[in-house]
């Protein structure tokens, strides 16, 4: 006998009726955490980055070349007091050596802000924002391995695929697979046994809650902390000042190193 001429008592359907609007539910907060961490907090970064970051990143250039020509400098003193003629050359490929973890934090500096301009320029239109959000939570109803513990290989791969789609923004690939998945059938629909179902909306109450807990940890976390105040326009000033005076005072310590190497050559 097919599950539809099954006879199901009124505690049962109740039962599966419950366990069906604790799905959605989880379903929901898994969309809204997977929104956070792949949409809401690179959209942060990226904010950061493009007005921050930027001056940051020129700070950052000029701190490296300071301690470039202090690191010279040491050196040549070194040599100096040690009564070595110090090869002018040979110093500054030993020094650029030691710079060269600086030298790569600086390039993922600015590949992050080229990045972060160019993720601020594709941006989804807030109603295939809504859109993708919700194919998602739909999605995630039917295949989410969290909310479906029983799923077959072939619906685990349709998953990777919705993920996947849904981290790059994907909207025409999230049509595609809403359209594959709506005749995949709800697994709470093949449970009938009472003490199953009883089982199941437990475990579901208590992933929504861990889940909840875990939203709100996230939340409290960078980037999210950041987003208040990357919307004041005072306390986004106030962080360029300070990376300008940073600036300022490491471009006149730059030129006044250059100028004892300067001088030092001179002497030669």
């Amino acid at each position: 006998m097919t599950s539809e001429h099954i006879i199901l008592s009124p505690e049962v359907q109740k039962l599966k009726e419950e366990c069906d609007l604790l799905r959605e539910q989880l379903a929901g907060l898994f969309t809204e955490r997977d929104h956070l961490l792949n949409t809401v907090s690179p959209n942060i970064q990226a904010k950061y980055a493009t007005t921050i970051g930027v001056k940051e990143y020129e700070s950052l250039i000029l701190d490296v070349e300071v301690r470039r020509l202090k690191a010279t400098i040491e050196l040549i003193q070194a040599m100096e007091n040690q009564g070595k003629k110090p090869n002018l050359e040979q110093i500054e490929a030993a020094v650029e050596d030691e710079l060269q973890e600086w030298r790569k934090k600086v390039e993922k500096m600015l590949d992050e802000i080229k990045n972060s301009e160019n993720r601020l320029n594709n941006l989804l239109p807030e109603e295939d924002i809504k859109e993708l959000q919700q194919l998602y939570r739909a999605l995630a109803k039917k295949l989410h391995p969290d909310v479906n513990p029983d799923l077959q290989d072939e619906h685990k791969a349709l998953w990777e695929r919705v993920q996947k789609a849904n981290e790059f923004g994907n909207l025409q690939e999230m049509r595609a697979l809403k359209l594959l998945v709506d005749d995949v059938p709800d697994q709470i629909t093949t449970i009938n046994q009472l003490e199953e179902l009883q089982k199941r909306c437990n475990q579901l109450k208590t992933q929504s809650k861990e889940l909840v807990k875990s939203i709100e940890g996230i939340k409290k976390q960078l980037p999210f902390t950041l987003d208040d105040n990357l919307n004041d326009p005072e306390w986004v000033q106030a962080q360029i000042s300070k990376y300008e005076e940073r600036t300022k005072a490491l471009s006149a310590e730059k030129k006044r190193l250059e100028e004892w190497i300067s001088v030092w050559k001179g002497k030669k």
